[in-house]
C-alpha cells in the first residue's frame, strides 16, 4: 500500500493544486508512517511506534507547512493595486494548509493503529483457518 502512495507522490506531469496539495499531505503520512516501520524493527508496539514517529516527525512538517503558508501571508493580508484578486488566494492557501496539517497530523496515528490491529486479526484469522483445514491425501 505504501509503494502505491510513493508513486502517487512522485508523479510528475501537469496536476491540479488541490491534487498536489492532497499529495503533500500523503507524503507527510506516508513519512510517519515510515518512522512508524523502522520504530516497529526495535520490538515496540504499533501504539509506542507511532508515538516516537509522530515526535521524530513533527518539527520538520510543522516546519516545512509553516514556511509554506508564512509565504500565503502577505497574499491574504496585501493591500494596494489588484490585492482584491490575490486575497482569495492568500486565503485558500493559508486555510487549506492549516485544513491539510490538522488532518495529517491527528488521523495518521490513528489510521496507523486501526490499520496494524486489522492485519493482525486477519493474520491470526489465516492462520487459525489454516490449522483446521483438511489436506487431501494425493
Amino acid at each position: 500500500m505504501l509503494n502505491v502512495f510513493g508513486r502517487l507522490a512522485t508523479m510528475s506531469g501537469p496536476t491540479p493544486r488541490r491534487f498536489g496539495s492532497r499529495l503533500r499531505a500523503i507524503n507527510r503520512a506516508l513519512d510517519t508512517c515510515r518512522a512508524a516501520g523502522d520504530a516497529r524493527r526495535h520490538a515496540l508496539s504499533s501504539e509506542d511506534a507511532i508515538h516516537r514517529a509522530c515526535l521524530l516527525r513533527f518539527r520538520p512538517i510543522l516546519m516545512t507547512t509553516l514556511a509554506a503558508l508564512l509565504g500565503g501571508v502577505p497574499l491574504m493580508l496585501g493591500a494596494g493595486t489588484g490585492s482584491q484578486i490575490r486575497q482569495p488566494l492568500g486565503y485558500a492557501i493559508v486555510g487549506g494548509l492549516l485544513n491539510s496539517q490538522l488532518w495529517t497530523l491527528f488521523t495518521t496515528p490513528v489510521v496507523y493503529i486501526y490499520m496494524d490491529r486489522l492485519s493482525g486479526w486477519l493474520e491470526r484469522r489465516d492462520q487459525r483457518g489454516h490449522a483446521g483445514a483438511v489436506v487431501p491425501a494425493a
